[in-house]
């Protein structure tokens, strides 16, 4: 409700409410309606144009048909530049034979699936699944972002059908003073423990850095209960499987525009 005053006249109702909340929106809209593009450039060293053109023309041309930069999923390099890059360089794809383990599933799925080998006379194993997901910050909440980059990393361990056991944070703090960093921090990882306590998943360690803008990593591990052959892998995927959908799509679209005034609050 709301009270309107003047002189010797009050009144009080919803409407006013409604009536007051209107024009206020009207008011800060009125500060993004019709204002005109402006190109993006990063607040030191040369613009995003600048690198680009030294680069060649092609990258020059994917950057003005890309001018907005998402900080979420879509911030990942390109599978093509990922995968090129990759064959060029020589991994270690099996750890050494003392190391009593055996990489199942490698580069290219959602996790890695690790087959370790018990200790001793027995012939039990257990499959390890490990993931990292980084994000750096898309919006202007620690909390929220902090609970947002966490479950993204806790998704691909369950997306694989394994059970989150630990996790690792890599933090990016921006450049403040300690008691705003302080603050910012424990925003931050305030979210992330949300999400990794309904997970059941424990945070065992991590690093923290400071940076020009606040990210979130995670590193996390997971257990397969039906050892290595139950991992749910990209290369299993048949016609005919079930998709589920445990969130809606489109957010992605709907922060892009936000970074752009373009998104209304009821979308």
């Amino acid at each position: 409700s709301c009270i309107a005053s003047g002189g010797t006249l009050a009144i009080e109702g919803r409407w006013i409410w409604d009536l007051k909340d209107w024009i206020d929106k009207r008011w800060m809209w009125s500060y993004f309606e019709g204002l005109p593009e402006m190109p993006e450039a990063t607040p030191q060293g040369p613009s995003s144009l600048a690198v680009a053109a030294a680069a060649g023309e092609g990258a020059l041309a994917l950057l003005q048909h890309s001018m907005m930069r998402c900080g979420g999923c879509g911030a990942k390099v390109g599978a093509t530049t990922l995968s090129q890059a990759m064959a060029r360089v020589d991994v270690p794809k099996q750890p050494a034979a003392e190391a009593r383990a055996q990489v199942k599933v490698g580069v290219g799925d959602d996790a890695a699936v690790v087959e370790l080998q018990s200790e001793g006379s027995g012939d039990g194993k257990v499959a390890s699944v490990q993931t990292i997901d980084f994000f750096r910050s898309f919006i202007d909440d620690p909390y929220l972002f902090g609970r947002i980059a966490t479950i993204h990393a806790l998704s691909d361990c369950e997306a694989m059908g394994a059970v989150p056991q630990t996790a690792l944070a890599l933090v990016q703090l921006p450049y403040a003073m300690e008691e705003k960093q302080e603050e910012d921090l424990v925003q931050l990882m305030s979210g992330a423990a949300s999400a990794l306590r309904e997970s059941g998943c424990a945070l065992v360690g991590g690093h923290t850095c400071e940076a020009r803008e606040m990210g979130l990593g995670m590193s996390v591990n997971g257990r397969l209960p039906g050892g290595a052959a139950s991992a749910l892998t990209k290369a299993d995927l048949r016609v005919g499987d079930a998709l589920v959908l445990t969130k809606p799509i489109g957010t992605g679209a709907l922060f892009a525009a936000d970074m752009r005034a373009k998104a209304r609050g009821p979308w």
